[in-house]
């Protein structure tokens, strides 16, 4: 039953020895999604397996569609601010080689996502030779506070502007 089922699971993922194929069957018995976790479709859509336990893919299998993946930022930017292992869409996007993430796609991400700037999306792009040299300047550059965006949504009345009044100091007389 679901008892089963939940130890099953509990015990395969503390048995880092377990194949993808193993992974496939005990996916196969969690009809209600319940202990397989999923990626983010934000994720899925840089080419990445459906699963977060199917991890035994190398660079060529990973093909992203980076058009896609424009169009689920601006949808669900909230995606990009989601650390699935630890790992933020960033630094899973710079890791990419074949068919390398697009610059604007990177500055779209950090200013969604600012905290996702980490040392691994550091690490991944000075490792990647394909990537953009532009892209690992703009991530050295990048004011996060300057330059984040809200992922909630915008609008252009007066009264969501924030209103800063400056008091000067008298001025004084030299006599």
């Amino acid at each position: 039953g679901e008892g089963a089922q939940e130890l099953s699971f509990e015990i395969a993922s503390e048995n880092s020895t377990l194949t993808p194929q193993i992974w496939k069957i005990l996916r196969g018995a969690d009809v209600n999604s319940c202990y397989a976790k999923k990626r983010s479709v934000l994720v899925q859509l840089m080419g990445f397996p459906p699963y977060f336990e199917d991890n035994d893919y190398d660079q060529s299998e990973v093909v992203p569609d980076w058009e896609a993946v424009r169009k689920r930022l601006i949808t669900h930017p909230e995606e990009a601010k989601v650390a699935e292992g630890g790992c933020h869409p960033l630094a899973d996007a710079l890791w990419i080689e074949y068919e390398s993430v697009p610059i604007d796609v990177v500055q779209t991400m950090m200013r969604v996502a600012p905290e996702s700037l980490t040392d691994t999306a550091f690490e991944n792009a000075s490792d990647n030779d394909y990537l953009d040299a532009d892209i690992l300047r703009l991530m050295f550059t990048f004011d996060g506070e300057q330059q984040s965006v809200a992922t909630t949504e915008q609008t252009t009345d007066e009264e969501s502007f924030i209103k800063v009044e400056i008091a000067l100091p008298e001025p004084t007389r030299d006599e």
